[in-house]
């Protein structure tokens, strides 16, 4: 609307300022022009044809105008949306790296402690056959001749209970020694097991966010 009313303003502050220039003979000049075109009707349509061409050119020129404001600020747009669209598939790429990063430091702590926690379980395993064969080499308490049931400790109240015979005997033993060993091995189990559990606790699964760039002077 604004394009439509500004050559009409234009020409209405032309007309003015030619009056006062002239003091007045303008209008005489134009009533005498107008006239002159009144007097044949072929002057009036050729005017009429320069005006309308006038006209038409200055709308072409304002649609060019309009235009090519148009196309810079679709270019404009179209630059900031490839602008934004590779800073995100930036992202993306980074944060996927980050968390491929994170993914094998992740893997790389849990077959390190699982690799301690078996190198563990294998000392706690000799610990505890170890522990279970020196209980086993303990000497028994020297019985009483004259009572088999009895021994020569009075204040063992729980040795007239036990059964005759060696306790290290597979036959006569009041727990097979094999189960001892199978104990000891599942209680080494147990506190390895127990040992991975807590230091799989500790590892951070969450990628850590980068390190920010250091400010250049």
């Amino acid at each position: 609307m604004m394009d439509m009313l500004l050559p009409f303003g234009v020409s209405a502050a032309a007309v003015l300022f030619l009056t006062i220039i002239t003091k007045g003979a303008f209008l005489a000049w134009a009533s005498t022009a107008l006239d002159w075109l009144m007097a044949r009707p072929h002057r009036l349509i050729i005017a009429a044809l320069v005006l309308a061409s006038a006209a038409g050119w200055w709308t072409a020129h304002l649609n060019d105008q309009r235009a090519a404001r148009w196309e810079s600020a679709s270019a404009a747009e179209a630059s900031a949306h490839l602008d934004t669209k590779a800073r995100t598939q930036a992202a993306a790429i980074s944060a996927q790296l980050l968390a491929e990063q994170n993914r094998a430091a992740v893997e790389a702590q849990w077959r390190a402690q699982y690799q301690d926690a078996v190198d563990e379980l294998q000392n706690l395993r000799g610990r505890n056959a170890g522990l279970v064969a020196d209980w086993l080499r303990q000497p028994r308490p020297t019985a009483n001749p004259a009572d088999p049931r009895s021994s020569s400790h009075p204040d063992m109240s729980g040795a007239a209970e036990m059964p005759s015979g060696s306790l290290h005997d597979a036959d006569t033993a009041i727990l097979p020694v094999a189960d001892l060993y199978r104990s000891a091995h599942a209680f080494a189990q147990l506190e390895a097991l127990i040992g991975w559990i807590m230091a799989a606790q500790s590892v951070e699964t969450s990628p850590a966010a980068p390190a920010s760039a250091a400010p250049t002077l």
